[in-house]
């Protein structure tokens, strides 16, 4: 791997992770258009729901708790992703150990569910691509290269 390269792997987890951020603001501007009445909700009590909490707290709140927080996060994880960020690197690990945790106790609730032995692997995939040491090495290499020790000629 080149000096500064991006693996491959972790440029794919930020794609997906800018791809999840479009689908949440998508989704939030569904659901806006579909709690001012501009877009009609095919079930009618998705329909009354919407109309109901938009009645309560306003298009804009809907669409901020639903979509753009968590378009914005996704968002967020992957620039860091993207950027090389250890930070983020990090985040992205407690997140998908969380994950684990969550999927573990929903396999207990319910074996031999398919999407959670299949989310369990995608999340084992993750820990362990992000904790191999060329992985590691490329997210140190680059925090080495943007800190003011290695700009000043020091260390």
């Amino acid at each position: 791997m080149n000096q500064g390269a991006r693996p491959l792997g972790v440029t794919l987890l930020a794609v997906l992770h800018f791809a999840v951020a479009l689908l949440f603001l998508v989704g939030g501007f569904l659901r806006l258009a579909m709690g001012s009445g501009l877009l009609p909700a095919e079930d009618p009590m998705v329909r009354e729901m919407v109309e109901e909490i938009t009645r309560q707290y306003g298009p804009g709140v809907v669409f901020v708790a639903v979509s753009a927080i968590p378009a914005g996060s996704n968002a967020l994880l992957g620039w860091g992703l993207w950027t090389l960020r250890n930070w983020v690197r990090k985040v992205v690990l407690v997140l998908a150990y969380v994950a684990v945790v969550f999927t573990l106790v929903g396999l207990l609730r319910q074996p031999l569910r398919v999407m959670h032995i299949v989310n369990l692997g995608v999340y084992a995939l993750v820990i362990w691509y992000l904790s191999r040491a060329s992985v590691r090495a490329a997210f140190t290499r680059t925090a080495a290269a943007s800190s003011p020790s290695s700009e000043a000629g020091v260390g």
